[in-house]
């Protein structure tokens, strides 16, 4: 999960934690207002040590910075959700990017049963996971590597809530990683198969007729 610091003054561009975009950072030293102080009126404003405040050029968020770490907004993890994402699986995408920070652990449970709402959009919501990931095996509908990645958030789901047993820090099985697969199953099963059906529904009607024709014939030999 990334951990944003700031960069000294003059530094490159940095990819931004509201956006995700590699986009230079306005950055802002932080005063306090003039106050009052033992009756006396203090007229001029000081310099809060260690706070700064960060605008990004490119979507414009702004953040606040204490000793070189985000604060404000709280720090999220992964990637944001695929674009195509049901709003059922997205919910808890999403729950599980707020708490990442704090629990690994969590929010891989949570992308587990993200991971369950998935395979529910998909036609078998009637089954356990395991269950449901066999059934969309057996209908086709998932090649070996989309299988793995499926089971790779399954087992790791699961074993999450069992400290030792699986390390969310592991490059390969890390927790950004489980974010991913996520995004790859929603791009895979959702977003491409919706892409290549408006594209197809967009041919004259006679062509796809002529098709069916075919297929039709091809069924019966």
């Amino acid at each position: 999960m990334p951990k944003y610091i700031a960069p000294r003054p003059g530094a490159d561009p940095m990819t931004c934690p509201l956006c995700e975009t590699l986009a230079e950072q306005d950055w802002r030293t932080v005063y306090n207002m003039p106050s009052w102080s033992n009756g006396d009126k203090v007229d001029h404003f000081r310099k809060v040590e260690n706070v700064r405040t960060c605008k990004c050029t490119a979507c414009k968020g702004l953040s606040l910075w204490v000793e070189d770490r985000m604060a404000d907004p709280p720090a999220t993890a992964g990637p944001p959700a695929q674009a195509d994402m049901p709003e059922p699986v997205q919910e808890l995408y999403d729950e599980a990017r707020a708490v990442g920070a704090l629990s690994p652990r969590a929010a891989a449970a949570l992308l587990r049963v993200a991971l369950e709402r998935l395979t529910a959009s998909l036609g078998h919501g009637d089954k356990k996971l395991n269950d449901a990931i066999a059934a969309l095996v057996q209908d086709g509908l998932l090649p070996l590597d989309l299988q793995q990645a499926m089971d790779a958030l399954r087992i790791t789901g699961n074993d999450a809530s069992h400290p030792g047993e699986v390390r969310l820090d592991d490059e390969a099985g890390g927790l950004t990683a489980l974010f991913e697969l996520v995004n790859v199953l929603v791009e895979r099963l959702v977003s491409i198969p919706s892409r290549i059906s408006k594209i197809y529904d967009a041919l004259p009607a006679s062509k796809r007729e002529q098709v069916e024709q075919r297929d039709a014939a091809s069924a019966g030999q």
